[in-house]
């Protein structure tokens, strides 16, 4: 088994896509640290929640470079987005939104676009408007997004409270509905687009409702909505986390997954998703993934995601990525055991485990951040899948069907590509 560990990167404006494909299409470059640009500066502000550090540029070839950087909690609120003025390109208004947790004494990587400007005059990146999670703001708001933010906001929150009214009632039929309608927001019409605070709103409870939504269409039922409502409750600051020494192992649904995880088990006893039950911190070690392919061809890859969202609380979301076959790109540093696991058939299942080996590592790396009694949740995800006809499949693309078309979702074709 293959494992990688990495801590996940959350911002609004980010171009994870793009540099996800662009990675994929060169993989074969050399990938550079470089020294961030001497005159590219941060503002000094003595008053303001977040201190951002340069770190470094990364060039991965070909022209492509990113600014990878820190955001850090210096105040006692929990920040829940915030706008940094002067890092976009410079043909763009010069701003970018984030939506990112970021607990008081704690720092979070990020990356962006080096500005334009940047490369031949001196260039200031300064923190331009932050919300916390209880709602409160600081800022001057220069670059006048803290209305777009502040939509986000009411919006998600908005959502959550929708659905929850639905779940309290009891009403199978108006849940479904409402995560399958088009608009998502049923009063849309009364939400005035014209205005920034109008078109956050939208964005904030689409985003909502398009994850339950996924969480829906993935698992064929509506039996994850309440574990998912509790869960945005958390992040949102609407409820406190449980602490009563139970765990739980969730999914991350995504478009059209050619596998389909059918089985949970914790040694040989099954586990459902969403159950809550009692383990001591050494909970994952012997969990078994059972997988299924779906795809209606061969599978010669398979890499999942452990995320675990409770260490958002002392940094980044980390997240422990492993592996089924042997790796299409980095073949030669393999070790035998990984070359010699045989392409999945069609219709048929495999096995992966989180052995001694793999949790010895996965414990490592998250006691590098936060310690393991602390650590009570888990999101299993499927990150990307390769198949012996050289395509493959992976979790960041939506497929045109997408979320407009949510009745022929489950026909729609898989979002393959070309290796």
């Amino acid at each position: 088994m293959a494992f990688t560990r990495i801590a996940r990167w959350s911002a609004w404006a980010a171009s994870a896509l793009a540099l996800a494909l662009f990675l994929f299409a060169n993989a074969g470059a050399q990938w550079k640290s470089l020294p961030p640009p001497q005159n590219l500066q941060i503002a000094d502000q003595p008053g303001s929640p977040i201190r951002l550090t340069l770190s470094a540029v990364s060039d991965f070839g070909n022209g492509f470079k990113r600014l990878q950087y820190t955001a850090s909690n210096t105040g006692t609120k929990i920040v829940w987005g915030f706008v940094l003025a002067g890092l976009e390109e410079a043909d763009k208004q010069p701003s970018m939104v984030f939506r990112a947790t970021i607990g008081p004494g704690t720092g979070r990587g990020f990356n962006g676009p080096i500005p334009r400007s940047a490369e031949a005059d001196p260039y200031v990146v300064s923190v331009d408007f932050v919300i916390f999670r209880d709602g409160t703001f600081w800022g001057p708001d220069s670059t006048g997004e803290a209305d777009y933010v502040k939509g986000i906001f009411e919006g998600e929150r908005a959502a959550v409270a929708d659905v929850k009214r639905i779940l309290e009632r009891n009403n199978e039929a108006a849940l479904r509905e409402a995560l399958t309608r088009e608009p998502l927001l049923a009063d849309s019409a009364r939400i005035d687009t014209n205005t920034k605070r109008g078109r956050g709103f939208i964005k904030g409870y689409g985003v909502v409702m398009i994850g339950l939504r996924l969480d829906y269409l993935g698992r064929g039922d509506l039996q994850g909505i309440p574990s998912r409502i509790s869960e945005l409750e958390i992040g949102l600051g609407l409820s406190a986390p449980p602490n009563d020494g139970r765990r739980q192992i969730s999914r991350d649904y995504w478009f059209n997954e050619p596998i389909e995880i059918d089985g949970l088990f914790r040694g040989d006893k099954p586990v459902a998703v969403d159950e809550r039950f009692l383990a001591d911190s050494d909970w994952l070690k012997g969990l078994r993934v059972r997988i299924k392919n779906n795809a209606g061809k061969d599978i010669s890859y398979i890499s999942l995601d452990l995320e675990f969202p409770e260490t958002i609380a002392t940094g980044n979301i980390m997240m422990f990525s492993f592996s089924y076959g042997p790796h299409p790109i980095r073949k030669t540093t393999q070790d035998d055991s990984v070359k010699a696991q045989r392409p999945v058939p069609t219709g048929e299942h495999v096995e992966m485990v989180v052995d001694d080996v793999v949790f010895g590592r996965l414990k490592g790396f998250l006691e590098s951040q936060q310690p393991l009694d602390l650590v009570t949740r888990v999101k299993i995800r499927i990150l990307m899948i390769h198949f012996t006809d050289g395509t493959a499949w992976g979790n960041w693309f939506v497929p045109k069907a997408g979320p407009k078309r949510p009745a022929t979702l489950e026909s729609s074709k898989y979002a393959y590509f070309g290796r």
